[in-house]
């Protein structure tokens, strides 16, 4: 990952297709999944339900997961009776179908056809379930069922770009983007991390056009610009001032956990800022590591090591694992892996839907 100014970002992505050219170069996607509402519109549309079901039932869901809107739906029919389709018009009743408003139009049926308002029966498709009318609360659900969780349609990442050796498209899917000249990798990130190819996140950040435009201020109005490569990082006004979670407009220590952390750990020194911004992450929150580091930091516990091994890794966080670099040296010298074997034990790790 890169972070770049916002304001600037794009001139970056220019240069990278300057310099590589774009059969080289080419956005990573996004895959946008089905979620609720979505599924249940194109589900309904493909199956002919007038847009006005579809609202109403989308108008009766609580959820946006597929799955628990199936349970949802499904529970309507056992509770109320079951959904039914008749000339068109919703309809729900305990004695399952009713007849609508218009007096003698078909049920939807299933076997394979769509019958409707004494239509001619067309074709859906060649899902049965049985000879009985079609419901919504047993059609619709088993269809939200098989949908769930398969890709819609496709988005850009936010700042993946793809860059390879060889011709893009001798690699990889692509399709040409919005603007005239770019192609999109039709892979996500994750299929492009596991097909071994290079992904670079050209990250978008406005902190850092912020502080370009605070610069030119000072600029303009005849002050003295910092240098910032040479700013102290041992200023004890910035350290009290981050012990009072005065951090308002302070990169990465802003948030309202940071704030809550600050006056806990409080930094003395550069690297302690580092564990400071780790520590209020999902690894460690999860793993358990943050009051022990914090017990441990304020001399309420003994530091100690899991094994004589992990000391050189964990000596600098107190025995406590709070950085994923930590994680490949403790595989390294714990488990004997090779560097390369540790950062795919990593990735593993960090990946929700990894099976290695």
């Amino acid at each position: 990952d890169i972070d770049f100014a916002a304001d600037r970002r794009e001139e970056v992505i220019q240069y990278v297709y300057a310099k590589y050219g774009h059969s080289h170069a080419a956005m990573v996607c996004n895959h946008v999944t089905y979620q609720a509402r979505s599924a249940l519109r194109d589900i309904g549309k493909a199956l002919g339900l007038p847009e006005e079901t579809i609202t109403r039932i989308q108008g009766r869901l609580d959820t946006n997961d597929p799955g628990k809107a199936a349970d949802v739906i499904e529970g309507w029919g056992e509770e109320n009776g079951q959904w039914s389709m008749v000339n068109g018009q919703l309809s729900m009743g305990e004695e399952g179908t009713r007849q609508g408003a218009g007096g003698n139009g078909q049920r939807l049926t299933v076997n394979g056809q769509l019958s409707m308002d004494g239509d001619e029966p067309r074709t859906v498709s060649s899902l049965t379930i049985d000879d009985s009318p079609l419901t919504i609360d047993r059609l619709l659900p088993l269809l939200l069922r098989h949908i769930a969780g398969c890709p819609r349609h496709l988005s850009i990442h936010s700042g993946g770009m793809l860059i390879t050796r060889a011709p893009l498209d001798a690699i990889v899917p692509l399709e040409p983007a919005t603007m005239p000249g770019r192609f999109v990798c039709q892979w996500d990130k994750e299929s492009v991390e596991d097909a071994g190819l290079i992904k670079i996140d050209l990250l978008a950040l406005r902190t850092l056009g912020l502080v370009s435009e605070a610069l030119g201020y000072l600029a303009v109005a005849g002050d003295t610009v910092p240098d910032l490569d040479a700013l102290p990082l041992d200023d004890p006004a910035i350290y009290r001032m981050l012990h009072q979670a005065d951090t308002i407009g302070a990169f990465q220590v802003e948030s309202r956990a940071q704030q809550q952390m600050l006056p806990r750990l409080k930094p003395l020194c550069f690297e302690d800022i580092a564990v400071e911004v780790a520590i209020v992450r999902p690894g460690p929150i999860q793993g358990g590591a943050v009051h022990p580091y914090l017990r441990r930091r304020a001399g309420e516990e003994a530091v100690s090591y899991l094994h004589p091994s992990l000391e050189p890794v964990l000596r600098e966080s107190l025995g406590v694992l709070l950085f994923q670099e930590q994680a490949i040296r403790v595989a390294v010298a714990a488990a004997g892996f090779a560097p390369g074997e540790a950062d795919r034990l990593r990735r593993a790790l960090s990946r929700t839907r990894s099976q290695e």
